[in-house]
């Protein structure tokens, strides 16, 4: 009975991170979330932290989400998954002086702990490689646009265009809002254009596979018709008959370093701030071609 109570003590006491992260539709069903929460429980398991997981509106008022950690009991650290920019969220928890990292997410400032990947870069090199097989007529379905991946996977898609020196088109740029069933009626809307575009670059990979679907409905073949590219390199990349040419973003790789990052930093063990561009690669599948 000693033995017990003294366990108990001790689990009572044990340390907490909360891995905060904004609530979308589908989010159990999203391969970034998972990924993430992969990465962050595998190093959590070895330590000596608990982890617990708080869900947020992006609109939420600061003073409601600095209302919402102050309730977790031993609270030593955030790790916030994305944070869509809210510079409001980033104000909040400097003021709490709480230890933190923002994951998918990259700011220049010399205060912010934040690791990501360069979105525009990559976006820009995915762009390129349609670019290179000779396409031309090259048009982007876009993510939610609150969003810092999509806002910069849309500059790196300009900039692609602008290095080849090709006339950006705004009738090829479609939001699709991180959704299959709106990157379906972008599809729609792309391959009813004149002229239509011959190659597709989506911000995700989820709405890649509702762009091959809607074109394979209208009878549109993907490759030879049209050409897509998605993003995420995610297991619907792999699915169906046309494999899906994809950017590759470290994300469970991402959860484990942020999740470091913030013990070390708890511990004192490392400066601030703390910040980390992760590479990404380009993986090729079937739905790409060369333009004859």
């Amino acid at each position: 009975m000693v033995n017990e109570k003294k366990n108990n003590s001790k689990q009572a006491t044990k340390k907490t991170i909360v891995l905060a992260l904004p609530s979308f539709a589908d989010m159990f069903g999203s391969y970034y979330a998972i990924e993430i929460m992969k990465g962050v429980g595998k190093v959590i398991e070895g330590s000596e932290f608990d982890l617990q997981l708080h869900m947020f509106d992006p609109d939420t008022e600061e003073d409601v989400i600095r209302k919402n950690l102050d309730s977790f009991l031993n609270l030593s650290g955030v790790l916030f998954a994305d944070i869509n920019s809210n510079i409001k969220i980033i104000s909040m928890i400097k003021q709490t002086k709480l230890p933190y990292v923002i994951m998918n997410n990259i700011f220049l400032d010399d205060q912010t702990n934040c690791i990501g990947i360069d979105n525009k870069a990559a976006a820009k090199g995915a762009v390129g490689y349609l670019i290179k097989l000779g396409h031309s007529k090259v048009a982007t379905i876009t993510g939610n646009m609150k969003t810092q991946s999509a806002e910069m996977r849309l500059e790196g898609y300009k900039e692609a265009l602008a290095a080849a020196k090709i006339k950006e088109n705004p009738e090829y740029i479609v939001n699709g809002a991180y959704n299959r069933e709106k990157a379906q009626e972008a599809m729609a809307k792309l391959i009813n254009e004149k002229p239509r575009p011959t190659a597709v670059f989506c911000a995700s990979d989820l709405m890649a596979f509702g762009a091959i679907m809607m074109a394979l409905r209208e009878d549109i073949k993907v490759p030879e018709d049209i050409s897509v590219v998605g993003f995420d390199n995610s297991p619907i990349a792999a699915l169906g008959h046309v494999t899906i040419t994809t950017v590759n973003q470290p994300l469970s790789d991402m959860g484990a370093i942020a999740t470091c990052a913030l013990i070390d930093i708890i511990n004192g063990k490392r400066k601030q701030p703390f910040k980390q561009i992760l590479p990404t690669t380009l993986i090729m599948g079937s739905s790409c071609s060369k333009l004859v």
